[in-house]
């Protein structure tokens, strides 16, 4: 159920950052939200595959932020939030 998301998650994201030796990507209240929310299709699969672009996309310890996640898990949301001043950017190597 979408309770288990924000635990599956962690999990994920904690053993993708072991296997590549780099400091696990953290979540904002937002980007978590969407990703609680989105109804997965792919299930734990397609979580684990968004969680791998993420992690390869972003800086070690970057904030992931709605912005970031794939444009269907955006989509899936009435509204997308506009983009406040100075929040950082995920950095693409």
């Amino acid at each position: 159920g979408r309770e288990e998301v924000p635990l599956l998650l962690r999990a994920l994201v904690e053993r993708f950052a072991r296997e590549s030796q780099r400091d696990p990507i953290r979540f904002s209240d937002e980007a978590l939200e969407f990703l609680t929310l989105y109804h997965w299709p792919g299930n734990a699969r397609q979580l684990a595959n968004e969680l791998r672009r993420l992690l390869a996309l972003a800086e070690p310890g970057a904030l992931v932020m709605p912005e970031h996640l794939s444009p269907e898990i955006v989509a899936s949301r009435r509204h997308r939030p506009a983009r406040g001043a100075g929040e950082a950017e995920l950095l693409v190597r």
